[in-house]
C-alpha cells in the first residue's frame, strides 16, 4: 500500500456503510411511494394522487424525498472528505519528493529564465547606442 494511503484518517467503514444503507433504504421508500401514486392514478384517483404527491408530512412522498436528498448529501460529504484528504496527502508527498519542494523550484526557474532573457537582450540593445 502506498505511503500516502496509510497516513489518511478516513471516515470509518461503519460511517460509510451507514450512509450507503441510508441512501438505499430511502430510495426504496421513494420507489414504494411512486408505486402508490401510480396505482392511485391508474384507479382514476388523480386528485388523491396529487394530494399524496404534494404532502410534506412524515411518510408522504415529499417528506420521503427530502429524507432521501439529505442521505445523498451526507454520502457526498463523506466522499468529498475522503477525496480532499487524499489530495492533501498527495500534495504533502509531492513536497517531500526527490526533487524537493516544487513551490521553491518553479519561482527559481522563472527567475533564471528572466535573467537569461534580459542578459541576451541587453547585449543587443547596447549595439544600437
Amino acid at each position: 500500500m502506498p505511503q500516502i494511503f496509510s497516513q489518511l484518517s478516513q471516515p470509518t467503514p461503519l460511517k460509510k456503510a451507514n450512509c450507503k444503507l441510508s441512501v438505499l433504504s430511502r430510495f426504496q421508500q421513494l420507489q414504494t411511494d411512486d408505486q402508490r401514486i401510480r396505482q392511485l392514478t391508474e384507479a382514476g384517483n388523480d386528485r388523491q394522487a396529487a394530494l399524496l404527491f404534494t404532502d410534506r408530512t412524515a411518510g408522504s412522498p415529499g417528506y420521503d424525498f427530502d429524507q432521501y436528498d439529505q442521505a445523498v448529501v451526507s454520502l457526498i460529504a463523506t466522499h468529498r472528505g475522503t477525496f480532499d484528504q487524499m489530495i492533501r496527502a498527495g500534495d504533502r508527498e509531492l513536497g517531500r519528493s526527490v526533487l524537493g519542494s516544487w513551490a521553491v523550484l518553479l519561482p527559481l526557474a522563472a527567475l533564471g529564465a528572466i535573467v537569461l532573457v534580459v542578459a541576451g537582450v541587453w547585449a543587443r540593445l547596447r549595439e544600437y547606442r
